[in-house]
């Protein structure tokens, strides 16, 4: 093909002799028959490693060949309790807006606050989950239905397909979550435990994951590829929890083991082996 702005740089020069050049890198010409052409380049040096340097290219033009999801929609589900209302409501809020104004979603906090209080008064019974999702054009919805608590320990394993993080909805609670299309429910198995592409423990299919590792309770970093949960926030704030990478051989000496949400709070699990 023909050698275009991405392999060099492109910029202005005035009658002054003032200028200013861009090394591109990336660019996005839309041409006159309507075919839009994505060059990437890259910085080749001395000892750049040729392998390295064609998987970066590939990377950079994963917009155009793995083009994002536009079809999703944004979710927050609440724990409502008559003795608490909406229960730590402003990390949901908080939430919800840094991903609506990541993805450029609409959001109306006034009409979503009402909506909420209103919704209160068509409850039945003392606790209820409540779901909103709020669509790319700024729709709200709103259902909930009556819950309880479960005392009983969640049976989980660990999943073998490896997830990759580097999406940026898997930072987001969108539905559909299509990575977790490859991971079904199993008999006997209450909730999967899930590894990124190095191999370590992320997140339940709902939850956060902490474990209790040399005396202290840790949970996995964001980086490595998982919702940043608000029970999570809250206790990483109060200095319960602090960030540490966990791995499946670390499953074998921690001394507790739990999932945790906003919905269901702390549960205790247990590791349960495959057939």
């Amino acid at each position: 093909t023909s050698r275009g702005v991405y392999t060099g740089a492109i910029g202005w020069l005035a009658p002054s002799r003032d200028g200013c050049f861009n090394v591109a890198i990336r660019t996005a010409e839309l041409r006159r028959d309507g075919q839009l052409f994505y060059g990437v380049g890259g910085g080749i040096v001395w000892d750049s490693d040729q392998a390295v340097e064609a998987q970066e290219c590939l990377q950079k033009a994963r917009v155009i060949a793995e083009p994002a999801q536009s079809d999703f929609k944004l979710v927050e589900t609440l724990r409502w309790s008559a003795a608490e209302g909406y229960w730590l409501f402003t990390e949901h809020l908080q939430r919800l807006a840094a991903s609506a104004d990541y993805f450029d979603y609409p959001l109306q906090q006034a009409d979503l606050l009402s909506r909420l209080g209103n919704l209160v008064a068509t409850f039945e019974g003392p606790m209820q989950r409540v779901r909103l999702t709020l669509s790319k054009t700024g729709e709200i919805e709103l259902s909930h239905q009556p819950m309880r608590f479960d005392s009983q320990p969640v049976k989980v394993a660990i999943h073998p397909k490896r997830l990759t993080e580097d999406s940026p909805l898997r930072y987001h609670k969108t539905d559909p979550r299509p990575w977790l299309s490859g991971v079904p429910a199993m008999e006997g198995v209450d909730d999967w435990l899930l590894l990124n592409s190095r191999g370590e423990l992320t997140e339940s299919t709902i939850a956060n994951l902490v474990v209790c590792h040399q005396g202290r309770w840790i949970t996995p970093p964001l980086d490595a590829g998982l919702l940043p949960g608000t029970y999570r926030q809250r206790l990483l704030q109060s200095g319960r929890l602090a960030e540490q990478r966990v791995t499946p051989e670390m499953l074998s000496t921690v001394t507790g083991l739990a999932l945790i949400n906003s919905v269901r709070g702390w549960r205790s699990a247990v590791l349960v082996d495959l057939p």
